[in-house]
């Protein structure tokens, strides 16, 4: 699920999935929303994390939506303001990643959607990295859903995408 709503609304439907073991929830980057999460979570081990900037969306999107300032920047805006909120991670493209651990001293955990492998669609991912590039910015998870899913063989998919994370983890630790 993802939230965005009122900040009473908020609060009390993440006050509901406290008790359900979920392990994730994500909502829109708006401040009153994430306070409200966040106070909803109390202290619970629910993890909040807000959603930054839709991976489909680019330069082209935000200035229609009346952002003067670069996707990039309203990303970094945007998690930032969830660290200050006490937002637990950020949803953000890889291309953001490794902005967002540095200015936010790597406290705020990132996933990472609109992965896609070298040479596979970009399914309308503006913002897209591969599982390598994701890896290597910093992305604690990896969002990996149509390449897999609309794969004629999706174990292979799997498998492959799975084997190049693997060379990136070696390839870190060397």
């Amino acid at each position: 699920m993802k939230y965005f709503d009122i900040g009473n609304t908020v609060r009390d439907a993440v006050k509901q999935v406290t008790g359900l073991g979920v392990s994730f929830l994500t909502v829109h980057a708006d401040k009153q929303v994430m306070k409200s999460a966040v106070e909803g979570k109390g202290g619970s081990g629910l993890k909040i994390l807000a959603v930054t900037l839709l991976t489909s969306l680019g330069a082209e999107d935000t200035a229609d939506m009346g952002h003067k300032i670069k996707p990039e920047e309203l990303v970094l805006r945007r998690a930032k303001m969830a660290e200050e909120c006490g937002c637990d991670g950020v949803i953000t493209s890889g291309q953001e990643a490794a902005r967002i651990k540095k200015e936010t001293g790597g406290k705020l955990l990132i996933v990472t959607p609109g992965v896609r492998p070298a040479g596979v669609s970009t399914d309308g991912h503006k913002r897209f990295v591969t599982p390598s590039e994701a890896i290597r910015a910093g992305a604690d998870y990896l969002v990996v859903g149509r390449p897999i899913k609309n794969a004629p063989d999706p174990r292979a998919a799997a498998s492959s995408i799975l084997e190049e994370m693997g060379k990136s983890f070696h390839a870190d630790l060397t």
